[in-house]
């Protein structure tokens, strides 16, 4: 019986610790966007990447900071928006146009400030909404 009881306990320490690490692995700067835009499709980023990127093989992010362009390219058929975000703007930029495309978010921020941009892939359906497929931070002087 008391061994019983210790499993139990194990078992519920397990699942509590398991359900910190689920949360926390879904609050990521990627996620911590407020609002969302959606990126205008157009053919391509220009020279942005030559400026700063961050990329995997789901999702390629550009900044340019004349005209504080953000850049965002879907490299994955998984039914996913490919999602971009300049760290201190809370908003982040969506490309739900699918694989293959580019989207561009044009915003205004403070000239000077230095940022980091991350990138990853949302589907915008559901309560519990994780960001996957993350990329790396780049940094970057707007």
């Amino acid at each position: 019986m008391f061994r019983q009881g210790r499993l139990r306990l194990r078992a519920a320490a397990i699942v509590g610790v398991a359900g910190v690490l689920t949360f926390g692995a879904a609050v990521t700067p990627a996620a911590a966007a407020d609002s969302w835009s959606v990126g205008t499709k157009v053919s391509g980023p220009g020279g942005a990447c030559n400026y700063a990127f961050v990329a995997n093989n789901a999702v390629k992010v550009c900044f340019e900071p004349d005209g504080e362009l953000l850049y965002v390219y879907d490299g994955k058929s998984d039914g996913r928006s490919a999602i971009g975000e300049v760290s201190f703007s809370h908003k982040g930029c969506r490309n739900k146009w699918g694989k293959g495309t580019w989207a561009r978010c044009n915003y205004s921020w403070p000239e000077g400030k230095k940022a980091f941009i991350i990138g990853g892939t949302r589907d915008f359906e559901g309560v519990f909404n994780t960001v996957r497929d993350i990329t790396g931070e780049g940094s970057v002087r707007t």
